[in-house]
Parts: C-alpha cells; sequence; structure tokens
C-alpha cells in the first residue's frame, strides 16, 4: 500500500489504538463482516489513520488470508499503523469485551433462553444491512474506475450464484487487474507512439 499520508506511527498512538480495537470488538454483533462499517468509521472517517484505497486493500487482505476477519483485520491494522506492539494490542482490545461477553452469557446459550434466541434473532436483518450499506460506501470511494465497478459486479454475482471459494474469486480478481494494467499500459505507450 503506497500513501502519501504522514508516517502511521506518527498518527496512532498504542493505547488509542488499543481503545479503538476494544470499542470495536465491544460494538460489533453478528461476525466478523459486521464490523466492516464500524471500522470504516472509526479507522477512514473518524481517526484517518487508512485512507479508503489502504482501508479497500486491508478488507481484501485479510479476506484473503487463513483466519478469523475480526482478528485478522485488528492485527493487520495495528501492524500497519504501529509494528508488532500495534498488531498485539489491537488484536487483544479486538478479543477482549467479546471474551468476556461469551463467557458471561454461554449459560444463557446453553440453557436455550427464548430472550437471547429472539434477541440473536432480531440482529441478522440490522447486521445484514450494515454489511450491505458499507459495501455501498467502500465502492463508491474505492473504486475509481469502470474496469474496478465491473470486477466487483461479476465477483458479487458470482459468489451469490456459485459455490466458489472467496479465496479464488480474489486470486482470479488480482489475476485479472493486473492483466488490465498491462494491457491498458501497452494501450497507453501505442497511443504515445502514434502522436
Amino acid at each position: 500500500m503506497v500513501s502519501d499520508r504522514t508516517k502511521p506511527t506518527e498518527q496512532a498512538p498504542l493505547g488509542q489504538l488499543f481503545l479503538t480495537f476494544l470499542k470495536i470488538g465491544g460494538l460489533t454483533f453478528g461476525g466478523g463482516m459486521a464490523m466492516i462499517p464500524i471500522l470504516e468509521r472509526e479507522l477512514v472517517t473518524k481517526r484517518q489513520w487508512l485512507n479508503a484505497e489502504e482501508f479497500a486493500d486491508m478488507l481484501t487482505l485479510v479476506n484473503a488470508a487463513p483466519g478469523t476477519f475480526a482478528i485478522n483485520t485488528a492485527a493487520y491494522t495495528g501492524y500497519y499503523l504501529r509494528g508488532f506492539s500495534g498488531a498485539v494490542l489491537a488484536a487483544l482490545g479486538n478479543v477482549l469485551i467479546p471474551f468476556l461477553l461469551i463467557i458471561a452469557i454461554s449459560g444463557f446459550l446453553l440453557t436455550g433462553n427464548v430472550w437471547m434466541d429472539r434477541f440473536l434473532v432480531s440482529l441478522r436483518p440490522a447486521v445484514i444491512a450494515l454489511v450491505l450499506a458499507a459495501g455501498v460506501r467502500l465502492g463508491r470511494r474505492a473504486y475509481n474506475r469502470l474496469f474496478d465497478w465491473f470486477l466487483g459486479i461479476v465477483t458479487l454475482v458470482l459468489e451469490l450464484t456459485l459455490t466458489i471459494h472467496p479465496v479464488f474469486l480474489i486470486l482470479a480478481g488480482a489475476g485479472l487487474g493486473i492483466l488490465y494494467e498491462i494491457l491498458n499500459k501497452r494501450h497507453k505507450k501505442r497511443k504515445e507512439a502514434l502522436h
């Protein structure tokens, strides 16, 4: 990721990084993807630790990596901003509240508490809406070319209609993006040679 902003270590104090991911981990219901709107608001809009392009790159990399989305995101962002100590503190902050909550409410879940079941079921539509809204906002900021939109829509259609593992879609998208850039550079060189 190439950025023209100031050095990341000057922008993200370790304590603030820990507290930010503590907040993100504590406010995320519905799984890792549900944290995308909160991540975007905290990291891009509010704190401006990442720009839209860096945020999109981060989402791509953590989705392609093995492991859970939430921990990968926290560790990657922490490492990008503050190195190894940033990765450890961001990951710890991200899992601390959910870990404590799971221990606290596991008794209710194991006993089949009706109110807890209803609460969790009622969160599902809101989580889906939040993920979709974050995807649209991210697309408007990160997609600068018609090719980006085309590739995003094709990937979405393939993901919804076929049972292809997301890693293969990401790798195919990377390959097509590289091919597009190579062909685009050749086309520009030909145009310059003609003029």
